[in-house]
């Protein structure tokens, strides 16, 4: 009964989303006023369980075979899309890349909360089909998802990257590299979570990019901008 009754409610916000009753704005204000206290049984949050029910995203990560360097999928946290929001501010002019987009859930909420493009990159098939379905759905066409190694992506278009330590080693460091020469020729905007060696010393080392603070419960986000 409770799970009719979950599915019911949404299908019903699928549906104000698809035919614009419910907009970006009204959208994210509804989950992020939810709240983010963690449930005593569970690491989950109203907010959590808001978005992963329309997602239909899995909590956990999914022990799905993905690249050599790579991580397991797991998708961020309802607390950590909204910090995402609080500094990188997207707008209508902005493009944004979830690199290592897992289930889709961060390049999914930009996309229904503000009026922003949305490219994702993730290396497992299963994790992209499920992203493009539940963005045709929702009628997310701002959300675009590509099945690809991210050192076979072109960039070029991102104003705004966001990186949930999804590889390390070789692959962070070719990636960096690519954002590095990018934050050279225009302003961009990082957000990238994780350990710094083996991955965050890689953008660190940019001569182009500096690095404008360290967030998140741990100071494991860091904030980096093109200088100048």
């Amino acid at each position: 009964m409770v799970r009719r009754v979950l599915a019911a409610s949404s299908e019903r916000l699928a549906e104000w989303l698809r035919t614009g009753l419910l907009g970006p704005s009204e959208f994210c204000a509804g989950w992020e006023a939810l709240g983010f206290v963690r449930h005593e049984e569970s690491g989950g949050t109203p907010a959590d369980d808001y978005l992963d029910g329309l997602f239909d995203v899995s909590r956990f990560a999914e022990d799905v075979a993905g690249p050599e360097h790579g991580h397991l999928n797991l998708p961020a946290r309802a607390s950590r899309v909204a910090d995402f929001f609080e500094v990188t501010r997207p707008a209508a002019t902005d493009v944004v890349f979830d690199l290592g987009s897992g289930s889709g859930k961060l390049a999914l909420t930009v996309a229904a909360s503000r009026h922003t493009q949305v490219r994702g990159v993730e290396f497992v098939d299963a994790h992209v089909a499920d992203s493009v379905r539940s963005a045709t759905r929702l009628g997310l066409g701002k959300a675009a998802f590509a099945c690809a190694d991210v050192r076979d992506v072109g960039l070029d278009a991102g104003t705004i990257f966001f990186l949930s330590y999804p590889f390390h080693g070789p692959v962070a460091a070719t990636v960096a590299d690519a954002l590095g020469a990018l934050g050279r020729d225009k302003p961009i905007t990082i957000y990238a979570s994780g350990p710094v060696r083996d991955y965050g010393e890689y953008f660190l080392a940019q001569s182009s990019l500096e690095l404008v603070e360290r967030r998140g419960e741990f100071g494991d986000v860091m904030v980096m901008r093109s200088r100048g």
